[in-house]
């Protein structure tokens, strides 16, 4: 009766650990970025029949299809988005501080969905060494 549970304690590790591989198969891309710089979203596949959405924090933003991009939400990064049709992709220009956050490529063509890209962005201030130092002093 001991081997029996022993077995079973095993058998439920591993189906764990399984569990925990497949979740972790596709991690999402960790970018991180100096505010005032430029994030490119490109969607990267083939454009036949393609539609595309981006997301931000799960908050639809801009929609491609049709050989156009349109934004669906204007007040999200106002003016600071340039669109190219010609490689399917979006550049937040001008990053604040604020925008780090989750951004979410979703596509899908004739065949159906294709693989969701996921990118998290950190971006990141200027150091202001001399608070750090007066900091560090106090």
């Amino acid at each position: 009766m001991n081997i029996f549970q022993e077995s079973r304690c095993s058998i439920l590790a591993v189906l764990l650990l399984f569990l925990l591989q497949v979740s972790r198969a596709d991690p999402d891309v960790q970018v991180h970025k100096a505010v005032g710089d430029s994030l490119d979203l490109i969607a990267n596949y083939s454009k036949e029949g393609l539609a595309v959405q981006w997301e931000y924090n799960e908050n639809t933003f801009a929609e491609y299809e049709n050989d156009q991009i349109k934004l669906v939400k204007r007040p999200l990064f106002h003016e600071r988005l340039k669109m190219n049709k010609d490689n399917i992709s979006i550049t937040i220009e001008d990053l604040k501080l604020q925008d780090s956050g989750s951004f979410s490529i979703f596509a899908e063509n004739k065949a159906g969905q294709l693989p969701t890209k996921v990118i998290v962005l950190h971006a990141h201030g200027e150091f202001n060494w001399i608070f750090i130092l007066s900091m560090l002093l106090m």
